[in-house]
């Protein structure tokens, strides 16, 4: 079976939308519709990257997508590629309102408002330093940030009916799955426990886990725990931690319906579990030796994995991405893994000492490979160059002894031009702007940066043209 291993640019957390056959991806502005499947992606529009957009939905009359700004309340309807304002006062009050139990929840300041399902009547909460967990049978619980750190259980007058007091510092995020709240305390050692809200007590023994996040996924009646490096299950009586033999340190988890996909540190390949009893169903590499899995996603039918290079300081460089059916990952076939073929080349360009990178892209490709490309590339440039953190670099390093001098890979007569080329694209001057932006715009998000060239810090230049 063919695995198709797509050099991936740097984005955020891709939008699930519609019957999950297809996400979005905003690319430094670019946003795309790429398709599950094999089908071809391709690009819905371009929106000013500062002004980022979060997707709403999709209406499935006639496939319109519904966007709204991040941080404002302006809306676009997206059609066929044109993307035209859009006002609806109703969506906007649905997309900022929660259903919990009894209520509805809104946001209001430092405050909440709640309505009554039933009679529409609302109340408002507005004391400082409180945290909404949930509401469950009428009852509101909160986490107050104040010392003494607690949970509360209010009533509709807002009257405290029972608190439970943080030992210490208090915890980590609280993650409410129906009755259960499941979080990590801070201190040394942290450890994880279980609350019951219903009867407001503590149900499990505290086990002691790295950090202070937590992951909840449910399956049938089971509850399973991601935190720190291992991953837990509550069966609603007992807490325990799963042993996977040598994989020790559980990086990511997927719930699918009656199983998880679950990735380990520094291992190449992607396991399924069943739900219940954690016993192995099936692995499969993915990716090639020079990679890793890094995270997954679940998008129903299909599930999307993201690689990075092996070595940890290269975290930031040139990754990829692979999404399959989950019945092929079942199949007694192995995983045929193909690296998507570059459309770039890379060159130097000496300058006495120093040299600076000309990236040449081959523009005549499809719009959403060129994207993709050329904004993963020079992203990569700048990481596998240049370097954050050094104030400065001995003059006689060479490219080869730059991590065992420092601990970093860069390039130490790197000058920081980088020339990004697009070439027989034959682009409108709009889509010119739009490139000149998008490249603008990675610059910006990898300004931490510099070059070392021969101890003198250089910032990092990347300069656009189109041939």
């Amino acid at each position: 079976m063919k695995l198709l291993n797509k050099i991936n640019s740097v984005t955020g957390t891709p939008k699930v939308v519609g019957d999950k056959s297809y996400y979005v991806n905003n690319i430094f502005g670019f946003y795309c519709k790429t398709p599950l499947s094999s089908a071809e992606p391709e690009l819905m529009f371009y929106h000013n990257y500062a002004n980022g957009l979060d997707f709403i939905k999709v209406e499935s009359t006639d496939g319109t997508f519904i966007f709204k700004e991040c941080n404002t309340n302006k809306m676009y309807q997206v059609q066929n590629g044109n993307k035209t304002a859009y006002k609806n006062n109703e969506l906007i009050k649905q997309i900022k309102t929660v259903q919990l139990d009894n209520y509805s929840r809104l946001v209001n300041g430092d405050g909440y408002i709640f309505t009554e399902n039933s009679t529409g009547k609302t109340i408002e909460f507005a004391r400082t330093r409180h945290n909404l967990q949930t509401e469950r049978n009428g009852y509101f619980y909160f986490r107050k940030n104040s010392k003494p750190k607690q949970l509360l259980r209010l009533n509709e007058h807002f009257e405290t009916l029972a608190s439970y007091d943080f030992e210490g510092q208090g915890v980590g995020p609280i993650k409410v799955v129906d009755q259960f709240a499941f979080y990590a305390y801070k201190g040394t050692p942290n450890y994880l426990e279980v609350f019951d809200l219903d009867n407001f007590c503590t149900v499990s023994e505290k086990i002691i886990v790295e950090g202070t996040s937590v992951r909840v996924y449910k399956i049938d009646n089971c509850y399973y725990i991601h935190s720190g490096f291992h991953l837990f299950v509550w069966d609603g009586i007992s807490l325990h931690k799963q042993d996977f033999g040598n994989n020790t340190k559980v990086l990511y988890v997927c719930a699918k319906t009656d199983y998880l996909y679950v990735i380990f540190e520094q291992d190449p390949y992607v396991y399924a579990y069943k739900a219940e009893t954690l016993t192995l169903l099936n692995k499969h590499r993915i990716c090639n030796d020079a990679y890793l899995p890094s995270n997954l996603y679940d998008f129903g039918n299909y599930t999307r994995c993201e690689f990075e290079l092996k070595e940890p300081e290269k975290h930031l460089q040139l990754n990829y991405t692979a999404a399959w059916n989950n019945d092929d990952f079942f199949s007694d076939q192995t995983f045929d893994v193909v690296m998507e073929t570059p459309i770039y080349t890379e060159t130097k360009i000496t300058e006495g000492e120093l040299f600076s990178v000309k990236l040449v892209i081959d523009a005549s490709q499809p719009l959403e490979t060129v994207i993709r490309q050329s904004i993963a590339i020079a992203g990569d440039a700048i990481t596998r160059h240049g370097d954050m953190g050094l104030d400065c670099v001995e003059a006689t390093l060479t490219d080869d002894d730059t991590y065992s001098a420092t601990g970093k890979y860069f390039s130490p007569h790197f000058n920081g031009k980088i020339y990004v080329c697009y070439q027989g694209g034959n682009f409108s001057e709009e889509r010119q702007e739009q490139f000149q932006q998008a490249i603008i715009d990675l610059n910006n998000y990898y300004n931490i940066f510099n070059a070392y060239a021969l101890g003198k810090i250089n910032i990092i230049d990347l300069l656009v043209s189109f041939e």
